[in-house]
């Protein structure tokens, strides 16, 4: 026998042994792609379908339709835009505890931070302007190095000198033009 066949020999031997092992793993590999898959598959179609309620809704805004979907689609986007139209509508009619709601809902339902600041941004402008204070520190409290968050609770704070040791920290932080003109806005209403 010469090299090549004791090599051919070899493998075929190594095959056969292990031969239920590679075609189960083969076989594991197939199902966690069908999976994998079939999960994205599924992830679409919920996609599109909350986008269908979404330009639903706004065609014929109905709190039906924001209903459906935070019943059904409560992590997805979508329910997080309407909701947010649907608190606003709440809070301009002065049922501010829908507004409220919604806004919670949001907080505690979205996987994306931007959407859970603006969210709690909203909610603390409520709690504000109920003089709810304290609610709306507690929100804020785990955004400490956010500028708009400091902005927030400034307007919390009644002690003018904290408020304004609160804005100047705020206008440190700043990355926007628009903030920093916010922020000496507030600082201006401050020194008044």
């Amino acid at each position: 026998m010469n090299d090549q066949t004791t090599y051919e020999l070899y493998y075929q031997a190594w095959i056969k042994q292990r031969l239920n092992k590679i075609l189960l793993g083969v076989f594991i590999a197939i199902t966690f792609g069908f999976i994998f898959e079939l999960n994205g598959y599924i992830q679409n179609k919920h996609q599109n379908q909350a986008q269908v309620l979404f330009e639903q809704y706004h065609e014929t805004a109905n709190s039906e339709t924001a209903s459906y979907l935070t019943k059904t689609y409560p992590a997805y986007i979508q329910t997080h835009l309407v909701l947010f139209l649907e608190a606003k509508n709440a809070f301009d009619s002065g049922d501010t505890e829908k507004a409220i709601e919604h806004l919670e809902f949001i907080q505690s339902n979205s996987k994306d931070t931007g959407i859970q600041k603006i969210a709690i941004y909203r909610l603390c402008y409520i709690y504000i302007e109920q003089h709810q204070n304290e609610k709306a520190r507690s929100l804020l409290a785990q955004y400490k190095d956010d500028s708009h968050a400091q902005l927030q609770l400034a307007l919390t704070e009644s002690d003018p000198k904290i408020r304004s040791d609160i804005l100047d920290n705020a206008l440190e932080m700043s990355e926007s033009r628009y903030l920093d003109n916010m922020i000496i806005t507030a600082q201006h209403d401050n020194n008044l």
